[in-house]
């Protein structure tokens, strides 16, 4: 909602360069907006940035630092800012620009206040995030009392705010209304909110080891995932987050399509450490602490067609001798993606993994 909503009403900006008294800054700001545009369309974050800052700063001398148009310059530069206090300080001047221009509860506020909240949201910021979201969504059920979109938006968004922040009641309260206000509607746009909301619900009870309600949630948002973006990150993690929690509950052929949709769809590269999707810490050997042993064990292994871990054998070990035991008791309990051949999973021999113990004090 929000990158969209500044694109359109930045979009009327080029028209009104005519009026430009410096022709210098007109064309300048023109090529700036044009570059600007493009690169958001194309998704080159690092161009839009650059492109942004000079449309707003040539923009700026065109129109004013009063005009609309500035306000919208202004807010979708400070948007693409990654430096968290410095896109806060640039987003509170949008929202001071438009609250001068449109009235301290217009409805104009619900995007700059929304940019502004996901940028003080920094780890401890919370109560500074709350007040800029928690404005956004009066202004949000006053404006658009029955658009499910603009309140469920903001809504997830506190949510996975709180969740970061490891505030866990306040976080379910806020996805699971974004969830209610998302469910039946069919729009492609609100039906990824709503799996967005599955997810970090899963997340919630993932760490709160509620794997089933857990399960419901996360493959809820893998079906829509898997349907509008079947190789993206963001659902090879959804596919992760399935794995630990069919392999904490010790279902294990559950996760077995979870490993194998990873493997197929992420290549591994050869030039990297293979490495588990799930892995299970080793318990330090209590004979091994009190003798105030440190060390590590390496295990060479196999892992099937399935991702599951065969035939470990410990080859290097430093340290006390029931490392060993402990290192290949862990790596029996990984799993892996495994490696495809010709679209077809194979058996990959030879993965080391290396344990290290280290008492700490």
């Amino acid at each position: 909602m929000k990158q969209l909503i500044a694109i359109a009403a930045a979009a009327a900006i080029a028209s009104g360069t005519a009026f430009a008294d410096e022709k210098s800054d007109k064309q300048a700001f023109r090529e700036a907006y044009k570059a600007y545009q493009a690169a958001i369309a194309q998704g080159d974050k690092n161009q839009a940035l650059a492109q942004g800052k000079l449309a707003f700063e040539h923009g700026e001398k065109i129109y004013g630092p009063d005009h609309k148009n500035t306000a919208t310059l202004l807010l979708n530069y400070g948007s693409l800012v990654r430096d968290d206090n410095e896109a806060a300080k640039l987003l509170k001047d949008a929202v001071n620009r438009y609250e001068k221009l449109y009235g301290k509860d217009a409805e104009q506020l619900i995007d700059p206040l929304i940019e502004l909240a996901s940028k003080s949201a920094g780890f401890g910021s919370l109560g500074v995030a709350r007040k800029h979201y928690s404005r956004a969504l009066r202004l949000a059920e006053k404006h658009h009392p029955n658009d499910p979109f603009v309140e469920g938006q903001i809504r997830l968004e506190m949510g996975s705010v709180a969740l970061h922040e490891s505030r866990a009641r306040e976080a379910l309260r806020h996805l699971v209304r974004a969830k209610e206000l998302f469910s039946g509607v069919d729009d492609p746009a609100i039906r990824h909110r709503l799996a967005q909301a599955d997810f970090q619900i899963g997340k919630y009870k993932m760490a709160k080891k509620e794997y089933e309600e857990a399960e419901t949630a996360l493959l809820s948002s893998l079906d829509v995932y898997e349907e509008i973006a079947p190789n993206a990150q963001m659902t090879m993690t959804n596919h992760a987050f399935l794995i630990r929690v069919y392999e904490e509950q010790g279902m294990r052929d559950q996760a077995t399509k979870h490993c194998r949709a990873i493997g197929a769809k992420s290549p591994t590269n050869p030039d990297q450490d293979y490495l588990p999707v799930y892995r299970s810490s080793p318990i330090y050997p209590a004979s091994a602490h009190r003798a105030g042993k440190e060390g590590y064990a390496v295990i060479e292994l196999t892992v099937d067609e399935n991702g599951f871990v065969k035939d470990p054998a410990v080859i290097e070990r430093k340290g006390h001798s029931a490392f060993e035991t402990a290192s290949l008791e862990a790596a029996q309990k990984f799993r892996y993606a495994p490696r495809y051949e010709n679209g077809e999973a194979v058996a990959t021999t030879g993965v080391r993994y290396r344990f290290t113990y280290s008492i700490r004090n």
